[in-house]
């Protein structure tokens, strides 16, 4: 039980006689303290219990207390689901209190990590638990030696991960924490449904139609109030996949951000102003009717880091299977406190951020944080702050180090060049047309609906029956799209195939009345193409990964583990 659902009093209480009851701490920390205390000498206790005291903050008191006594045991069963009714992360602990204390560094724990489910799984464990060593696809055991456990992060692996661990640390200039000037997280408006909106339409004259992320109702509000937001799914590795959210955002910068006046709202965004009174009961309803009767009901419950947000920086979704960060240079973009975090880097690497972004996608640091951050259902890992800030940074100080520095920023350059095309040849035709339309080439809008779902559209071209034209067929349930000549039904092909499109959904396609024009425009997107063709992104990831592993003195056996580790987790 989290300590939020404990009285005040009770808690202050916990606190006075308690030296685990700090922090964000849990129940369970307590009744393991308060068990150890009333073992006698040579007295054995064990305990199921979370696993989460391994690698958090409030479990290092937890830890300190612990490694007063001789670890026997520590079996940890991660996210592998050993209580099938619920979601848990279980780990089996025993302790055994010994008088003399020096003899406690030299202790081996027996250790057991589980890496998936097996059928009946405890009786497997029991039946090796006396191995040295024993390595299988379903749990590893192994020995670790308490005289390397305080009240840090206790990261136990085997001895072959263990070696590199520390050699990665021991090589490493510094931690991230001392080349960062903030790693902060997105805001929080309590009410996503109404502030998260889609452009649908934009009117002109600063005025756009919107529909909010949940619903069907539109509604028409002024421009200048939206911001670009991420999401956590849009935050991808390398490069950001915006999906098209806005936030609507009622505050403004004067030396730092605050909430417009309901005057100002009403005289500068009327429409806004009358979206918001629109939903002001949900508005003032959030959190048990936190904000009713307040002048600032239409302001976001916990406004977090509002004048952070347009500036260069990296980013990464806050829970995530794997290493995924991207570089927002251009600084555009908002986001939400569940979305991921923020990365700036202080004033000494402002001009460093691609090298950066080559480390933390690195392989090397993806094995150093799922070491030390704990593991959540599915396998994801925590990317906060606290963790970030740990990982151990190279940064070269010598003339061999410098030029593997100037090539993982190359690679990077080219990864994130080519994952622009990708993104351009994904949404054909959008970007293509721009420079026409710029140019006043005139164009035809295709207005196409869908009658039931597709996951992947196969459109086929047909000659029209009158001899005139082509018929661009999607399916027998909907409507052929009717173009006049064999190019532009290639255009159409080409700006639908492989797209997703949902039941009732309408899509509006710009097709040039120059054929010439079209021709051009294929030639360009065949070019893209090619472009992004070799080397791959994943040959330069891989050469990256190579880089880097040099940049820290890692030899061919030491990436093989690290590689077979990263396939398991």
């Amino acid at each position: 039980m989290n300590i939020r659902k404990i009285a005040k009093g009770q808690k202050e209480h916990y606190g006075e006689i308690y030296a685990t009851a700090k922090g964000s701490y849990d129940l369970y920390c307590l009744f393991i303290e308060k068990s150890l205390k009333t073992l006698l000498s040579g007295g054995k206790i064990g305990f199921i219990c979370s696993n989460q005291f391994l690698l958090t903050d409030y479990g290092g008191y937890l830890r300190a207390v612990l490694v007063s006594y001789n670890i026997d045991q520590i079996l940890d069963f991660r996210d592998s689901g050993v209580f099938l009714a619920v979601v848990n992360y279980p780990c089996i602990i025993i302790t055994t209190k010994k008088e003399n204390l020096r003899e406690l560094p030299s202790n081996k724990i027996k250790c057991v990590r589980v890496t998936e489910p097996k059928k009946e799984l405890l009786k497997d464990i029991k039946q090796h638990l006396a191995d040295v060593d024993y390595f299988e696809k379903s749990y590893a055991v192994f020995d670790f030696p308490q005289g390397e456990l305080n009240d840090g992060l206790w990261t136990l692996m085997p001895e072959a991960e263990r070696v590199i661990f520390s050699r990665i640390v021991k090589i490493a200039d510094s931690k991230f924490a001392e080349m960062t000037e903030d790693i902060f997280v997105g805001t929080q408006t309590s009410k996503d449904d109404i502030y998260l909106v889609f452009v649908m339409q934009d009117l002109g004259e600063d005025l756009v139609r919107i529909k909010p992320q949940r619903g069907d109702e539109e509604f028409i509000i002024e421009k200048k109030i939206l911001k670009p937001l991420l999401k956590g799914k849009d935050i991808t590795k390398w490069s950001l996949n915006w999906s098209g959210h806005y936030l609507i955002f009622p505050y403004k910068d004067e030396d730092k951000t605050i909430l417009m006046d309901e005057d100002e709202l009403k005289r500068d965004y009327p429409h806004t102003w009358g979206y918001l009174l629109h939903n002001k009961i949900a508005l003032e309803s959030r959190e048990n009717g936190k904000m009713k009767e307040r002048s600032d009901w239409y302001g976001y419950i916990y406004p977090k880091n509002h004048e952070k947000f347009e500036q260069t920086k990296m980013m990464t979704q806050l829970l995530s299977t794997k290493n995924r960060f991207s570089f927002d240079k251009e600084g555009i973009y908002y986001f939400i406190a569940v979305g991921g975090d923020c990365i700036t880097l202080g004033d000494t690497y402002k001009d460093e951020y691609l090298y950066f972004l080559g480390l933390l996608n690195s392989s090397v640091l993806e094995f150093y944080l799922k070491h030390i951050s704990p593991v959540h259902e599915g396998g994801f890992y925590l990317y906060i702050k606290q963790y970030l800030e740990a990982l151990p940074i190279r940064y070269p100080l010598d003339k061999e180090s410098e030029k593997i520095k100037d090539r993982i920023i190359e690679d990077v350059k080219i990864v994130i060049e080519k994952l622009k095309f990708e993104q351009r040849i994904k949404n054909f035709s959008e970007e293509y047309v721009q420079e026409y339309q710029n140019k006043g080439e005139e164009f035809k809008q295709l207005s196409i609906s869908f009658n039931s779902d597709h996951k992947e559209l196969e459109p086929l071209i047909e000659e029209d029956t009158g001899g005139d034209g082509y018929n661009v067929v999607i399916s027998k349930k909907e409507a052929p799209i009717y173009v006049d000549s064999k190019v532009k039904a290639d255009y159409v092909v080409s700006a639908l195939k492989d797209k997703r499109a949902k039941k009732d959904e309408k899509l509006q396609l710009l097709v040039p009345k120059s054929d010439a024009v079209v021709e051009t425009i294929l030639k360009k997107l065949e070019e893209d193409k090619t472009k992004v063709k070799s080397p791959s992104i994943a040959d330069l990831e891989a050469e990256i990964n190579e880089l880097v592993y040099k940049l820290y003195g890692l030899n061919e056996e030491d990436v093989q583990v690290i590689e077979d580790f990263l396939r398991r987790f």
